[in-house]
């Protein structure tokens, strides 16, 4: 990503169109195109994402894709994860070996399910090979 590349609340804010904000990359016949997030850390993210644009650039996406993924920062740490989630049709909860917390993990769970949004499956990442990582589950 390069450091002035317009980002998705540069598109809902209107500072930039989709169009300008997309990053395409080609590799042995696919074509993936990336929508970033923004790394101005001053705007109120969670607010704009609550917004009617977002369902628009869904929409617009849609049109031109086959699948969107829709990567958020950890839902415990940040509402932006369950701004978006009204969105997807359904979650891959990931977990970071060995650093969320059983509770931490259930909430994040419950929350989507409040929030209508079914989960596919989950992930652990960041496990030791040798073994280790939540043993006690």
């Amino acid at each position: 990503m390069k450091k002035d590349q317009p980002g998705i609340i540069d598109v809902l804010t209107k500072k930039n169109t989709l169009r300008e904000a997309l990053v395409s990359y080609k590799s042995d016949g696919l074509r993936l195109l990336v929508l970033f997030g923004n790394q101005d850390m001053t705007t109120q993210h969670s607010e704009i994402l609550s917004q009617a644009g977002m369902g628009q650039i869904i929409k617009a996406l849609s049109r031109i894709v086959d699948v969107i993924i829709l990567d958020t920062p950890p839902s415990a740490m940040l509402v932006d994860a369950m701004m978006v989630a009204k969105y997807a049709d359904e979650a891959l909860y990931v977990i970071k070996c060995d650093y969320a917390s059983r509770s931490v993990i259930l909430n994040g769970l419950e929350e989507l399910k409040e929030a209508g949004v079914e989960v596919g499956g989950a992930v652990l990442n960041g496990g030791n090979e040798s073994g280790g990582g939540y043993r006690s589950y």
